[in-house]
């Protein structure tokens, strides 16, 4: 069977494991929590990052574009537009056109129109002129009315792309515009070499009415927009792709995409095409789970380290508490031995006032027996009575000195007594120090039975008995008076012993129960008596004690004195 000791220490050391997991999953949920919110705040970042990076190239190429158009449109090149000599104009800016073909190999279209909006050279494909197909067109249209230059994504005869419409101008006379569009790949591409991403096109539907791209209508849709180009990750999971947000997620053969959706800006600001562009987010989740992995590791590791340390620091800690519980357990024995002392002290003068006068009475009757018997006059009867005497003499002195013994004795079990008796026993070894100075004892008490040690009830009954008596002595009261009596209910029984003497003082009744306090000075007190009371009721018989100055009225007068009342649960 396990020792005390050692079930406290087993019970503290499933609180400390219990306490030390707890704390180990709530860090690793927390800093789950942290290492995801990290990641989160690194896809947002990267996705901000797209899109500023996306809008500077934008601005980017349309500045490169403004500024090759203007080397293109050059005086003598607007001249021969002006003359709308077709050959002549082909001729002057057909090297500007494979200049920028080659530095990009996007652009798609370069287009010179006339007022009305019809082609007057397509420099792509100089053979196809004289059409007015694009008349439709917006950003056509608005170049022309406002004779400033416009950006923007259009849906053309050649698919979406980014369009710089530039107008043309002779002498101060407009004449025109040229048209130069570039497919957004252009762009993706530079941002794929960036960040490692794919992309898809989504083209808005109203935009089909001025396409020739036909097949587009028969498209896959999301929502008001068709799946004009793009991976098959995206074409064959159009049911996952949310076209409302910013970026979502979706699962594609066991694997996450990030999806990111940038809008495609036609000239007047609004969307014309979405280009969702996408990365895989398996290699961040697999160093998610790593770093989640080596952190569990990391924190049970610790808790590990942290239990040993805890039980070889729990162990040194029980040896002292031991070693500290000896001590203290010492100390309170010894304590309790000069308390017991003191009471035996006081037992013994009481034992000694109570003597005297049987003492006499079998002294008194041995030498009557004597001078009778020398006289001759000694009869029977008078013989009878003088040892009868005696003998009832020396069987109350036997009885003072078993109660003595019975005081004396310790016992280790708690047994059941009667209230009543112990008390009357009590105040017969008190009775005769009370009687010598003169104070007087009225009990009133119930026959109840209680569960305890009644040896150490009789050293609290004579400890607050004897303060009693000596607080009387250093009165000059005419009535000295000592009231001990018992009230109970259900479940327990207070005796209550209050005197006349005046009371406490209120600057020290609050420190009575403290070890070695005393008034008495340190000749006449230990400070022990009321200290071992205190422990005596309150540990080992579960009870209460507690004092108090009161006010009472006896025989038509108002006394004052101190009450102590000892509350014990009846058996």
């Amino acid at each position: 069977m396990l020792s005390k000791e050692q079930r406290i220490k087993n019970t503290i050391l499933i609180l400390i494991i219990l306490i030390l997991i707890s704390a180990g999953v709530i860090i690793s949920i927390y800093d789950n929590h942290l290492i995801k919110t990290h990641i989160s705040e690194d896809m947002q970042e990267k996705n901000r990052h797209i899109n500023k990076v996306f809008n500077l190239f934008i601005n980017e190429m349309d500045r490169e574009i403004s500024q090759r158009t203007d080397k293109m449109l050059c005086k003598e090149a607007r001249k021969e537009f002006f003359n709308q000599n077709r050959d002549a104009l082909y001729k002057l800016v057909k090297d500007d056109y494979e200049d920028m073909i080659k530095s990009n190999s996007f652009l798609k279209i370069v287009t010179f129109r006339l007022p009305d909006g019809s082609a007057f050279l397509r420099v792509h494909k100089p053979e196809m002129y004289g059409d007015s197909l694009n008349t439709k067109r917006k950003i056509i249209i608005d170049t022309i009315t406002t004779q400033k230059r416009q950006f923007g994504f259009e849906l053309g005869k050649l698919r979406m792309t980014h369009r710089v419409v530039t107008p043309i101008f002779y002498n101060d006379t407009f004449i025109g515009v040229v048209e130069i569009g570039i497919e957004p790949e252009y762009i993706i591409e530079k941002m794929n070499n960036l960040f490692d991403i794919k992309s898809s096109l989504f083209v808005k539907d109203d935009n089909l009415e001025v396409s020739l791209d036909k097949n587009l209508e028969n498209r896959s849709r999301v929502g008001n927009f068709v799946f004009a180009r793009g991976s098959n990750i995206i074409k064959y999971n159009l049911n996952q792709i949310d076209l409302s947000k910013n970026s979502f997620r979706i699962l594609f053969q066991n694997r996450k995409y990030h999806i990111n959706v940038i809008d495609l800006l036609d000239h007047k600001g609004n969307v014309a095409a979405k280009i969702l562009v996408y990365y895989d987010l398996t290699k961040a989740n697999e160093e998610f789970f790593s770093l989640m992995k080596k952190n569990l590791i990391a924190i049970f590791l610790v808790i590990f380290m942290l239990f040993i340390v805890l039980n070889i620091g729990l162990n040194y800690f029980l040896k002292k508490i031991d070693q500290l519980y000896l001590n203290v357990l010492k100390k309170d024995k010894m304590m309790l031995q000069q308390s017991k002392l003191a009471s035996m002290g006081e037992m013994i003068g009481n034992i000694a006032h109570q003597w005297r006068q049987p003492l006499s009475v079998i002294s008194t009757s041995a030498s009557g027996l004597r001078l009778q018997n020398e006289l001759k006059i000694l009869d029977d009867e008078q013989l009878n009575n003088s040892v009868e005497c005696i003998v009832n003499s020396t069987k109350y002195l036997s009885q003072t000195i078993d109660d003595f013994i019975s005081f004396v004795k310790n016992s280790q079990d708690a047994v059941e007594f009667d209230i009543k008796e112990n008390l009357e026993k009590n105040l017969g070894i008190l009775k005769g120090s009370l009687k010598i100075h003169e104070v007087n004892v009225f009990l009133d008490s119930q026959n109840k039975i209680i569960k305890g040690f009644p040896n150490e009830l009789t050293q609290v009954f004579i400890n607050i008995v004897h303060n009693a008596k000596d607080a009387l002595k250093s009165n000059t009261l005419n009535n000295r008076l000592v009231f001990v009596s018992t009230i109970s209910d259900e479940n327990s029984i207070k005796i209550i012993i209050k005197d006349n003497a005046g009371g406490i003082p209120e600057d020290i009744i609050s420190k009575i129960f403290d070890p070695y306090f005393t008034t008495k000075g340190d000749s006449d007190g230990t400070g022990l008596g009321l200290y071992m009371s205190y422990r005596i009721i309150n540990e080992n018989m579960g009870g209460s004690i507690k004092v108090e100055n009161i006010e009472y009225e006896y025989e038509g007068k108002v006394h004052k004195g101190a009450q102590f009342s000892i509350t014990l649960p009846l058996t």
